[in-house]
């Protein structure tokens, strides 16, 4: 019976985990971002790592900033279907002011959300580059195929990790 039992969970694993990145692509992760009012905690790999694809989670967009200097913007793309990697299906119940959360090695930052719109999905996005360092995170909209919803969010401070 325990033989059995452990079978099951070997399977659910492998069924869970088994096609994602490997323990290796642990050294490939840039930063972990968390939304606590959506019980999201989901890694951001480097720019040139291959696990920064939207097959795999997150997508750091390459031509966005890494979070480097106060003007620098971030920007993170995710699905919002039902699959398992759809880690933005839920971010249309984002609010203004609600908090987001980006841990590097050293450095933890502290965003609060500015805006959400939609916008149409044509391939571009039109986002105004802040004077202070942002996150903007995108998604498709839900229940339609030509928008996109962006949220905007704004650097409020910062903890160095010692």
């Amino acid at each position: 019976m325990v033989l059995k039992s452990s079978f099951v969970l070997l399977a659910l694993v492998f069924l869970f985990w088994g096609s994602g990145p490997s323990k290796g692509a642990m050294e490939e992760v840039y930063a972990t971002l968390s939304i606590p009012s959506l019980e999201l905690q989901e890694p951001i790999y480097l720019k040139e790592s291959k696990y920064n694809d939207l097959q795999y989670g997150l997508y750091l967009l390459p031509s966005a900033d890494y979070l480097e200097g106060d003007s620098s913007q971030m920007i993170v793309l995710s699905h919002s279907g039902n699959s398992k990697i759809s880690y933005f299906k839920d971010l249309d119940l984002l609010r203004i002011q609600d908090r987001i959360v980006v841990s590097l090695k050293d450095t933890v930052y502290f965003f609060k959300v500015l805006d959400i719109y939609q916008e149409e999905k044509d391939g571009e996005i039109a986002i105004k580059k802040p004077k202070e360092m942002s996150l903007v995170l995108v998604t498709c909209t839900k229940y339609t195929d030509h928008l996109q919803t962006v949220v905007i969010a704004k650097n409020v401070g910062k903890l160095i990790k010692m």
